[in-house]
């Protein structure tokens, strides 16, 4: 007996919609709804979701109070504005710069301009997040702040393996080889 397609098409709709609709059953449940910012491997997305302004998702391990929280919060909430708008000039130059690149006039002139406004803009990104992790540092207690220090030891280095798929990549050993 041959199995009729539309039942095969109808149960593997069913199956979809049922592992659809299990994403969305317990909504505001999970390690991303703590108020410290979203675990995973996108947690460094400030600007996004309910947690915008919220303390980095490490910190659950300090026992924050809530005027630390507070203070956190705060220092996160005054370069909101800075920060939104070096990510949109970012973005719109990734644009800019993908769009030169391949475009059919190729203009060695512009995309070298756009790269190196590029690097800029990401150097100011990243000296705008330390003087906030300064900031932030400062509010902690001195047990907090060793605390945070032996978490950081602990973390591996960037550019280390660190969980299945790594090691593919740029700068990463060729198969079969123990480096």
């Amino acid at each position: 007996m041959k199995p009729n397609k539309l039942i095969i098409g109808s149960i593997f709709a069913t199956a979809l919609t049922a592992l659809g609709a299990t994403a969305y059953a317990a909504p505001g449940t999970g390690p991303q709804c703590t108020g410290f910012g979203a675990a995973g491997p996108a947690a460094h997305h400030v600007m996004r979701g309910k947690n915008l302004g919220a303390a980095p998702p490490h910190f659950r391990q300090l026992g924050l109070t809530e005027a630390q929280r507070n203070q956190i919060f705060d220092i996160k909430y005054q370069s909101m504005p800075t920060m939104r708008q070096h990510y949109q000039e970012l973005r719109a130059t990734r644009i800019a710069l993908r769009d030169a690149s391949s475009a059919a006039n190729y203009d060695a002139t512009k995309v070298r301009t756009l790269a190196d406004k590029l690097g800029k803009l990401q150097a100011d990104m990243a000296a705008l997040r330390a003087a906030d992790q300064h900031k932030i540092y400062a509010v902690l207690t001195p047990q907090q702040q060793a605390q945070l220090q032996k978490m950081r030891d602990l973390r591996p280095a960037y550019g280390t393996m660190r969980g299945p798929g790594a090691g593919f990549g740029p700068g990463a050993a060729p198969m079969g080889t123990d480096s």
